[in-house]
């Protein structure tokens, strides 16, 4: 359904409105013998939603499941990580599109921030700054 209404508020608007959804345990699915990748293969197909320029970017922690996907769709994916997984920006490029990183890893005040920023930049991977929350105050 919200495929559809950002389908039809983007012809409506004449303005690409991206859905940017996060793969949520799909190990999980895989172990009850649920196929998520060709489920959502098959939603995007069926909506024409294939390829970089469609208006879909999909993001998970599981890695595998982003590698299949992109396989599958040609959409835009984005790795997600979190605060302590270790990544190596030259790896990742042309594997994924970019990183949904944890705010933590790229703050500015930190020269550690600033160099993991710089590492993705020269990769040519966008940088996505992820959890801005307020119930954990001061990370």
């Amino acid at each position: 359904d919200l495929l559809d209404l950002a389908v039809g508020e983007s012809q409506r608007r004449n303005q690409a409105i991206i859905v940017y959804p996060e793969t949520k345990h799909p190990d999980w699915h895989r172990q009850r013998g649920l196929d998520f990748v060709e489920a959502l293969a098959r939603i995007f197909s069926e909506r024409g939603l294939l390829g970089p320029a469609a208006p879909v970017w999909l993001q998970s922690f599981e890695w595998d499941v982003l590698d299949d996907l992109k396989a599958r769709t040609g959409l835009r994916c984005f790795a997600l990580v979190d605060a302590h997984r270790e990544i190596d920006p030259a790896r990742l490029r042309g594997r994924f599109d970019g990183v949904g990183i944890a705010k933590q890893r790229i703050d500015p005040r930190t020269e550690a921030g600033r160099d993991l920023v710089a590492e993705l930049r020269a990769q040519e991977l966008a940088i996505h700054a992820r959890t801005f929350r307020h119930d954990q105050p001061g990370a």
